[in-house]
């Protein structure tokens, strides 16, 4: 409910939408871009008719420009799973065009070739290849 809120833009400026803020229950993570382009993300604690309190940092109500639920995942999350995509695909990719260009001269193929495309490199780790 609040996401799509915040996706409508200025909650400051529409009391209906300020209203809907208390949908949300304290210590639910919230983020606030303020009048001045500062950003605060934080844990929610209240809100009134004058502003949002945000980890004990009240933000008046004509200062917001717009409230958000920021997403769960770190940038370390989304690298490990962009590397298990890479791995993925270097690894189909060497086990349908290695098995095809096999004939053509060149050791190309298996699994640790794969990794290899996907810019994993194993042949350096002991016991692994």
């Amino acid at each position: 409910m609040v996401a799509a809120l915040a996706a409508s833009g200025v909650f400051g400026a529409d009391l209906a939408n300020w209203k809907n803020l208390d949908a949300l229950k304290a210590g639910d993570r919230v983020g606030v871009i303020q009048g001045n382009q500062k950003r605060l993300e934080g844990r929610f604690e209240a809100v009134t008719d004058a502003g949002i309190t945000v980890d004990s940092k009240t933000i008046a109500k004509d200062q917001v420009v717009r409230i958000y639920r920021p997403d769960g995942m770190n940038r370390g999350t989304r690298a490990l799973i962009g590397a298990a995509v890479g791995a993925a695909v270097g690894v189909v990719i060497t086990q349908t065009a290695g098995r095809r260009f096999a004939n053509e001269g060149a050791k190309f193929g298996g699994i640790p070739d794969g990794l290899s495309a996907a810019g994993i490199q194993l042949r350096e780790m002991p016991g692994v290849c």
